[in-house]
């Protein structure tokens, strides 16, 4: 790809562009709003004219295509919100590099030392403005005080709102023309939900005694969630594998409520052995399912009959449902553990692993300990029901008997889990106007699961404020969830100095100020976010905080700034819906403060085979001194030990490191994590996931050979600076990409001479450079054909500047007494020569002979008088020619030539 993200406008050091999510002026478009439009504008063209296939307006085909799958507008919401995030994590990680934001167009160094050429930034905050070529192109904000050229601001504003829309859809060169149509729908989740059939097929033998509970509980929950909503699947299979095959049994239920009584009567049976006949229980599931279904697998073994793999694999491809595999065990695993001995036996789980591929699906392998928080995770990512959190808190034998929550009416289901009473009557729901709830109606059920979990759903709930009561003297969970397209989504933003506000990786530190960003999805015009509350773990309020709000094209935001406590918290919202009753939502994300901040240099990407390095940093915010261990880890075994080193540091200081990496297998993408343990526990302080894509092409390195001359002060003024030149030799290396040009940041200034590059597609490439102190410095930019750019910089002056300066200018000059200095030379010869020429000139007027030899005399003994003169005076005689010197003919100790 030739080009980066049009919408990144560029940033000069020390100066601003658009702002990136807030401006101090209200009508000012940010970086937020350009790529959201403009995304809104593609997005839908594209939808328009593969999805609805007729013609529209530039955003109404998102509101028609997702008219009734509020959930998945949700979801395309955050991938939009995904790249707003991107762009300000590049703000700050690049903001000095210049190439990332206009493709190689190096403007920082355009104005300097010029008396001609480009403009400056301009505004305030550009540093340039005030050298040669002033006032600037600023157009970034609608403040005449911020920029120069603020009328043209909406005209900017639309520019990159098209440009973000070509860069996404535009015919040959867009992102959806590299990608694919099916990559592009699944990056911006361009579907919407159909009738199909939400399948899970359990291994339900002996060895699963201790994971069954986890899987009943999570598919217990999850089925809860749907019945009665907008998000049910049309019907629920059910698929039981074990050993002999004859145990094998399925099911389909279209009553969510007869799937969960299945589901918690499964009680585990037969021995230790293994393997089982999973593929016999998938294939099972496979032909109950409809098209598009989801399937889920659980098993702690390999597959018997493992000779059905492509069996599977085809009958899934038919219907085009995904097979994703949660496994906690192998059966060459279990027996190590059964048997505390070595058994010398080739892994065969990747049967699962062939048939995910085949399929679509993935491979989780986790443990016993934390099977149900994967689950959590995956099955909400995989088939999500758009289930919110109204409230959640610890009942305390100290609490009051009855306690209250607030149902909006965006609610279309109602559950309430009360966790573990063991009693059917110790609970009682009453609604807004006092009725209790006698769980006749098909609408309502209340259920007690195996682990004596009380479960309560209703469908269709009035609004208001509900009161639940407890009979019983117990210390119960409690956990109130809904179905409703009202959900929230909350980023925790850290200030920089250029206003980026960039998302925060990891956990936040304590008692540091943060921006908190809570959207609201689907709230609707009329709705409003009144308070925001801190609550400790067991659901008690922390304080309460003044928001503020603000709309999105896609959200409503509460915004809103404090400083973080030094205990686990999480975020309660309450405000009021569309139709002006009262609403809530707790953010199931829990926030974890701490005293150490980690930060990662991370590479670019990685070439396969090759050793790339992960830069840290360390930093104990905290009071006392500690010892961290940071650890990497990743998953692709990629990670060179050592993989975990030790620091000790003293409170407010810092320490860093590094780890290495070295990817050997064939994949796209490498995830890894850098993660802090405090001293040699197993306390986690804090951890930062990021991602690397890994490729065999090693892009083009400019490196800095030799460089020759040099450009003192005497150099650095627009009068002297063409005499003074400089050489300079670089390399580019590269492998598996072609070259498409060189340049330099100064242009035609520097002569550049290589080799052609024609049809080559490793290196190095050897580049002679040649340019004049009226460029002091300058940065050569190799640009490979798919627009990665290699930078290095030459600087001859030590960061000094050339200045303005008349030729007339350099006559009061004082010049150097230093006979050795070669300049020396060079005015005794040029006040000679010109006095030769008046010389030449007065003869004209006389004819005589003598006259002329008398005043030739006369005339060349009152120049070395005045040369005598003017050199004890330490003046600098009138000079009217000038000759080019060579650079190493002058001395770098003398100044003001």
């Amino acid at each position: 790809m030739k080009r980066t993200v049009p919408i990144l406008i560029v940033i000069p050091i020390l100066t601003s562009a658009f702002y990136t999510r807030h401006s101090p002026d209200p009508r000012t478009n940010t970086h937020e709003t350009i790529t959201e439009v403009g995304t809104l504008q593609a997005l839908s063209s594209y939808i328009w004219k593969n999805k609805l296939k007729q013609i529209g307006s530039e955003i109404s085909a998102v509101e028609v295509f997702y008219e009734k799958d509020a959930t998945s507008k949700i979801e395309m919401g955050k991938s939009i919100n995904a790249i707003i995030q991107a762009i300000a994590d590049t703000q700050v990680e690049k903001k000095d590099t210049a190439y990332v934001h206009c493709h190689a167009d190096q403007i920082l160094l355009g104005p300097l030392g010029a008396t001609t050429g480009k403009c400056s930034h301009g505004g305030p905050y550009d540093d340039s403005r005030k050298m040669v070529a002033k006032c600037g192109i600023n157009k970034e904000t609608f403040s005449e005080h911020l920029s120069p050229h603020h009328l043209l601001h909406y005209q900017a504003y639309i520019s990159a709102v098209a440009a973000t829309k070509e860069f996404l859809i535009m015919e040959d060169t867009g992102i959806l023309s590299l990608l694919g149509s099916k990559t592009f729908d699944e990056l911006f989740h361009i579907k919407t939900r159909k009738d199909l059939s939400l399948a899970f097929v359990i291994d339900y033998s002996g060895s699963m005694g201790a994971d069954i509970a986890a899987v009943k509980e999570r598919i217990i929950q999850h089925v809860t969630a749907t019945i009665g909503s907008d998000n049910e699947p049309a019907d629920y299979v059910l698929s039981l594998f074990n050993d002999p095959v004859t145990m094998n049994r399925a099911f389909v239920f279209r009553d969510g409520y007869e799937m969960i009584k299945k589901i918690d009567s499964i009680i585990v049976g037969g021995g230790d052995d293994c393997p089982e006949f999973a593929a016999d229980g998938i294939l099972r599931a496979i032909k109950l399912s409809r098209n598009f279904s989801t399937l889920f697998v659980f098993t702690d073994a390999d597959a018997k009959d493992k000779d059905k793999q492509q069996e599977a694999a085809n009958a899934a491809r038919a219907k085009t449902i995904p097979i994703t595999t949660f496994s906690t065990g192998t059966c060459s695993r279990r027996r190590r553990s059964v048997h505390n001995t070595h058994v010398n036996r080739r892994e065969t789980s990747s049967f699962f692993q062939r048939l995910a591929k085949a399929t679509g699906g993935i491979v989780y392998r986790t443990t016993k300990e934390k099977l149900n928080g994967v689950l959590n995770d995956v099955i909400e990512k995989t088939f999500p029901v758009a289930e919110v959190v109204l409230d959640s808190f610890e009942w305390s034998l100290t609490s009051n008997d009855n306690t209250m929550f607030v149902v909006d009416s965006t609610v279309t289901v109602l559950k309430v889990a009360v966790c573990c009473s063991g009693e059917d009557s110790g609970v009682e729901l009453f609604y807004p106007n006092g009725t209790k709830e006698t769980f006749a109606s098909r609408l309502s059920q209340k259920l007690v699961t195996k682990r004596k979990e009380v479960i309560i759903s209703l469908q269709r709930p009035p609004p208001g404020r509900y009161k639940l009561q407890r009979k019983l003297p117990n210390e119960w969970s409690v956990n109130v969830t809904a179905q409703s397209p009202v959900k929230l989504e909350t980023e925790i933003l850290e200030y920089t100095e250029s206003g980026a506000l960039p998302v925060l990786k990891g956990s936040p530190l304590a008692g540091k100020n943060y921006t908190f960003y809570v959207n609201i999805y689907n709230l609707g015009e009329n709705g409003t976010c009144n308070d925001l509350i801190l609550t400790d773990m067991l659901g008690n309020e922390l304080f309460k905080i003044h928001i503020i709000q603000t709309t999105t094209r896609m959200a409503v935001r509460c915004a809103a700034i404090f400083s973080t406590p030094n205990e686990f918290f999480q975020l309660k919202l309450n405000g009021t819906d569309k139709n002006g009753f009262e609403f809530s939502r707790k953010n199931s994300l829990v926030f974890k403060p701490t005293n150490v901040k980690l930060r990662i240099i991370p590479p670019d990407t990685a070439v396969l085979g090759k050793e790339v390095l992960v830069y840290y940093e360390v930093e104990n915010t905290g009071t006392i001194n500690e010892t961290y261990e940071v650890a990497i880890s990743d998953d692709h075994s990629a990670s060179v030990l050592p993989m975990r080193r030790q620091h000790t540091i003293l409170a407010g200081d810092r320490s860093n490191g590094s780890f290495t990496m070295k990817p050997t297998l064939t994949f796209s993408i490498l995830k890894y994590a850098i993660t802090v343990y405090l001293g040699s526990s197993s306390e986690i302080t804090q951890r930062i996931l990021k991602t690397v894509l890994v490729t065999d092409i090693e892009r083009p390195v400019c490196t800095v050979v030799t460089v020759n001359g040099s450009c003192n002060n005497s150099s650095l003024n627009t009068a002297q600076c063409h005499k003074y030149q400089w050489f300079a030799k670089a390399e580019i290396t590269f492998k598996g990409t072609e070259l498409e040009n060189f340049t330099s940041s100064v242009g035609s200034a520097t002569e550049l001479v290589y080799d052609d590059i024609s049809g080559l597609r490793h290196g190095p490439v050897n580049i002679s450079i040649k340019g004049s102190c009226c460029t002091p410095s300058v940065v050569l930019a190799a640009v490979d054909t798919e627009g990665y750019i290699a930078q290095c910089r030459v600087e001859f002056s030590g960061g000094q500047i050339v200045t303005p300066m008349e030729f007339n200018d350099l006559d009061n000059s004082p010049v150097a007494t230093d006979k050795s200095d070669g300049s020396y030379t060079v005015i005794v010869i040029a006040i000679v020569v010109g006095v030769i020429i008046v010389v030449v000139l007065s003869i004209i007027g006389f004819i005589a002979y003598r006259k002329f030899k008398q005043a030739s005399y006369n005339v060349n003994y009152n120049v070395n008088q005045n040369i005598k003169e003017g050199i004890d005076k330490n003046q600098r005689p009138n000079i009217v020619e000038y000759h080019p010197v060579k650079l190493e003919e002058v001395s770098d100790e003398k100044e003001n030539l």
